[in-house]
């Protein structure tokens, strides 16, 4: 029977009763001669007797050493010897759910299987998303999910469940296991950890879905399902033990585990594991990767497949030098969990057949988490589905021993309907929720999936839409009816509750979906005012927070175009159907939605308009003249790509300045700045810098970090909402500047410049590193002239500055800290970079560096020889001025924030001696701080012990290098928010209790 007999045959529903514990291992393919596995510890027994020496290449996120390995031989006496101490602790009870929530693929992979050995059901939870408060509703769910259930992860990872009390925590590194006793547990009888061969149709595994309809529901798989699952994959697919595959997936998500790390074991192969910041940093690391590292097997949603392909294409335009790519070994590249664009598969296939891997190497999938991940596999390639003319990929057929039907409301075949499926590597249920189980069975037994689709003429399935209203962001699955709730509990004003809707619409611009938000002004006020711009704007950030994705339209409009049904719905795709049919155009006109002002006044505008959409990717259609900056989340060294290309377009005489770029509020502004550079006269030096003008709180004052400058906060300022925001910045850093040579000098003209600006206080300061000492020294000086001081924070700071910094710093040590903050070289380049230089005399190491980089690096990254000098200037004179410094004397307040772990190349030791031996020491320098202050972080203290501590801690997420990036600022920015409003609040009750 040929393929496309066997899935259009798949329209016969006869096959009703067919039932996933039905079909025989029998029909499954032998991996070995020896005993098919038919539970997950009997695959990895396997993978161990097989190929012992293979396993898991870890790469940790800023480690520079590169893969740590953990071979399958190594996992299966962890694990088992874990085995042994989580039953005899009690924590893992066999057939129950034990929660797991890790930040690294090592902890997760480790316990996971730890847990399996002990017979216990591994619940791998997601990363926390949102706010406290989802976050905390998110938990409470869980908690009732899996009533009061163990919860095993770190003691750095802990606080949110400690917090919470709907979890008993098992913190790992707490367990203090010799190294020689692992061995020994793993030969012990199998009675401590062998509890699941014979009992293949038991619930071995839970994951989660994304609560894209609701809180999030728990997955059920069977080791039957997840070994069937795997032989079949690596069997269709033709993987052997000496193909590698790569995950770049967090451990919690089902591609990870069902679709790489389970079907590589089946195989005996090893696996490339890479944190996925890495890639979504920067694409053109994924291509390096897979030629590097010889992949045969990885993922890659449309989305990032899109912006991989691009920034290749790019680089390629711009003449970067690439690296020889040999993709040769690369056999499956498969996209799924969102549409997949035929345009895009085919740009990718065509730069990877160029360098060597075969023309149908890019696979369009199709499958879920409650069927194993990929379920549906298109065989034959972008090419088929350019030959149809299809704007988006069919994914062909099911896996053997799965079947598919295409039915009606009534169940009745059709050429296009509903998905549904039964087989073998469909689940049977979700956990404890037998309502939402009932909900996605038929009455006779099929899964229906919630998405719409028909066969074509060969017999392949093609995804035509979903009966369910959720939106498929990056592939995430995001629910609309809680982004629209998101929106309207965000208190907006002017905004009318119960007409917002939100859906996603097709962008060719990004190859992905995005979302469009549609509301209803209060009085019907659609006109295009101040009033309804600021409306628009808080809806923007309110659907950021929420997804992470700035919405590509907020349209007004009146309630007549807004109908509700007869039980008081709005009809997201009619109204979806409308926007696209071009009925609301007239009101996109009118509102011009993301407008701040005129359209374009000259051709320069225009010209820098599109500078944005090269550089940045924001479309200059969504610019205008007037439009704030500041609400297009561009991070530092987005600043400098835009500041590089602008000086590159416009062929400036002179550069322009950071503080002249970052004083550019709009495109208006920057149009204004290209005639100043034109200007001979030298611009005189203000140490402060005003970055927003307006706010009716108390001003906020940025402190330079080590390096002198303020892009490290140019992500966090725009989140500190309602505020006047200035930042100092050094002396030293353009042309004709001497940097400052003492402690004494720098204070005194950042206090004269802060009093110009601000005349009285109160006064709120904070900085980074360096930048936390410096607040904290201004906050002692404005005090002594009398000056109030309501807020003084450092992130990453501590009194001890000095004590933890490597001595030897020089000229090319900073040199190449300067190049991997701009983006010039990477992390892992520094080392090399740091041999070549090392011969250069030290008055030639500038020049030098061109040399030593890919062409264009040093301009792409905003940086020029006279530029880079200064920047060297100014930090080796604030390393000088740090190597003196011994902290002394107190302030009034102080907030401290913290990342888990201390900064790399510090001499710190370890993650307990930075939270309470160097941040601690804050408690000397804080009026009336105690040892009870530096304890528990403030979060972590009783309600009633709180109120008015002179000296609080927060822990931050990240890691000191990316603390303040566009990753974590969120994050950051709430936790900064917070403090700052609490500190305000505490000193206006204060005020008033003894005026």
């Amino acid at each position: 029977m040929t393929q496309s007999t066997t899935a259009v045959e798949t329209l016969d529903t006869s096959n009703h009763n067919i039932t996933p514990t039905a079909l025989p291992l029998e029909v499954l393919p032998k991996t070995q001669k020896t005993h098919r596995p038919t539970t997950l510890l009997s695959l990895l027994r396997q993978a161990v007797d097989t190929q012992p020496r293979h396993g898991l290449l870890i790469r940790k996120p800023h480690v520079e050493s590169g893969f740590e390995q953990l071979t399958y031989e190594r996992l299966w006496d962890l694990a088992t010897a874990n085995a042994h101490t989580l039953l005899h602790r009690g924590v893992v009870t066999p057939g129950k759910p034990v929660v797991l929530f890790f930040e690294g693929y090592w902890q997760s992979v480790e316990w996971y299987w730890s847990v399996v050995a002990a017979g216990g059901i591994p619940t791998v939870l997601p990363p926390l998303k949102g706010g406290e408060k989802s976050r905390n509703k998110e938990l409470d769910h869980i908690s009732r999910l899996f009533d009061h259930p163990y919860l095993i992860t770190t003691t750095s990872s802990s606080s949110p469940f400690d917090n919470h009390g709907g979890f008993q925590v098992f913190c790992t590194d707490q367990i203090n296991t010799p190294s020689h006793s692992v061995h020994q547990y793993a030969k012990k009888d199998s009675r401590f950890y062998d509890r699941g061969n014979g009992q293949e149709n038991t619930t071995c595994t839970i994951l989660f879905t994304s609560g894209s309809t609701g809180p999030s529901k728990a997955v059920k798989f069977t080791h039957r399902q997840l070994v069937t699952s795997s032989l079949l994959k690596c069997s269709t697919n033709r993987m052997g033990a000496n193909d590698m595959f790569l995950c770049w997936v967090t451990f919690d998500h089902s591609v990870a585990l069902c679709e790489l790390h389970l079907q590589a074991m089946a195989t005996g192969s090893n696996m490339v594991m890479i944190p996925p910041a890495e890639f979504s940093q920067d694409p053109l690391e994924f291509w390096r990767v897979l030629s590097d590292s010889k992949i045969a097997y990885t993922f890659a949603p449309n989305s990032f497949l899109a912006g991989a392909t691009r920034a290749y294409n790019d680089a390629r335009n711009q003449q970067t030098e690439l690296p020889a790519y040999n993709f040769n070994s690369l056999r499956v590249l498969f996209c799924g969990g969102e549409a997949n664009k035929t345009g895009t598969l085919k740009a990718a296939a065509d730069l990877l057949s160029t360098h060597g891997a075969p023309d149908n190497a890019v696979t369009a999938v199709y499958g879920l988490s409650e069927t194993c991940s990929a379920l549906f596999y298109n065989r034959n390639g972008p090419s088929y589905d350019v030959k149809c003319k299809y704007a988006f990929a069919s994914v062909g057929v099911p896996l053997p021993t799965n079947v598919l039907r295409i039915v009606d409301s009534g169940l009745r075949p059709v050429r296009t309907g509903a998905v549904q499926l039964q087989g073998s590597m469909i689940f049977n249920g979700y956990y404890n929720d037998a309502k939402a189980t009932k909900s996605c069975f038929t009455s006779d037994g099929w899964f229906d999936t919630g998405d719409l689709g028909s066969l074509d003429e060969q017999g392949n399935l093609v995804i035509i839409g979903r009966s369910k209203e959720v939106l498929v962001l990056n592939g995430q699955k995001i629910s609309s009816g809680e982004l629209e709730y998101s929106i309207e509990a965000s208190d907006i004003p002017g905004l009318e509750a119960g007409f917002t809707a939100s859906f996603s619409i097709w962008s060719d611009r990004t190859d992905s979906e995005e979302v469009v938000i549609l509301f209803n002004p209060a009085g019907d006020q659609i006109g295009d005012t101040p009033w309804l711009r600021a409306i628009i704007g808080q809806i923007n950030k309110a659907v950021i927070e929420f997804c992470k994705k700035r919405p590509c339209l907020v349209l007004a409009l009146p309630k007549s175009e807004l109908p509700k049904s007869s039980i008081g719905k709005l009809s997201r795709s009619k109204l979806k159907a409308a926007l696209l049919a071009g009925e609301f155009d007239g009101f996109k006109l009118s509102l011009a939605a993301n407008q701040y002002g005129d359209n374009f006044m000259s051709s320069r505008q225009k010209a820098i308009s599109h500078i944005f959409e090269d550089r940045l990717q924001i479309p200059a259609s969504e610019l205008s003249a007037d439009l704030p900056i500041a609400s297009l989340g561009i991070d530092s060294l987005g600043y400098l790509r835009l500041k590089s290309g602008i000086e590159k377009a416009f062929s400036l005489a002179k550069p322009l300045s950071v503080p002249q770029m970052l004083a550019c509020q709009t495109i208006r502004d920057i149009d204004s700045a290209i005639d100043d550079t034109s200007r001979e006269e030298l611009v005189p030096y203000a140490p402060v810098k005003v970055l927003r003008s307006t706010g009716s709180k108390t001003p906020l004052i940025f402190c330079p970090p080590a390096n002198g400058g303020f892009l490290n906060y140019m992500a966090l300022w725009p989140r500190i909402p309602d505020r006047k925001i200035l930042a100092l910045y050094s002396r030293g850093l353009e042309w004709g500047q001497q940097p400052f040579r003492t402690l004494e000098d720098m204070l005194d003209t950042y206090v004269a410049g802060i009093k110009d600006e601000q005349p009285t206080g109160p006064y709120a300061l904070i900085g980074s590193c360096f930048g936390g000492i410096m607040a904290f020294e201004l906050a002692k000086r404005l005090e002594a002239l009398g000056e109030e001081v309501v807020f003084c924070a450092g992130m990453d700071s501590v009194p001890g500055f000095i004590s933890i910094v490597h001595k030897a710093t020089d000229e090319r040590h900073i040199l190449a800290l300067i190049l991997e903050s701009t983006g010039a070289i990477n992390r892992s380049d520094i080392p090399g970079f740091l041999e070549k230089l090392a011969p250069v005399p030290v008055d030639k190491i500038i020049e030098s560096v061109p040399t030593f980089l890919a062409p264009g690096a040093l301009e792409d990254a905003g940086l020029y020889q006279v530029k880079l000098g200064n920047w060297i200037d100014v930090s080796m004179s604030m390393h000088l001025i740090a190597s003196d410094y011994n902290a002394s004397g107190a302030t009034s307040v102080y907030d401290a924030f913290y990342t888990a772990n201390p900064p790399r190349d510090t001499v710190v030791p370890d993650a307990a001696s930075w939270r309470y031996i160097y941040m601690g020491e804050w408690k000397n320098h804080v009026v009336g701080a105690s040892n009870y202050d530096v304890s528990l972080d403030y979060a972590d203290m009783p309600s009633n012990r709180r109120a008015d501590r002179p000296l609080r801690l927060h822990r931050i997420s990240g890691v000191h290098e990316d603390m303040t990036t566009l990753v974590n600022i969120e994050s950051l920015s709430r936790t900064v928010n917070e403090a700052l409003l609490l500190r305000e609040e505490e000193w206006s009750r204060n005020k008033d209790l003894y005026s």
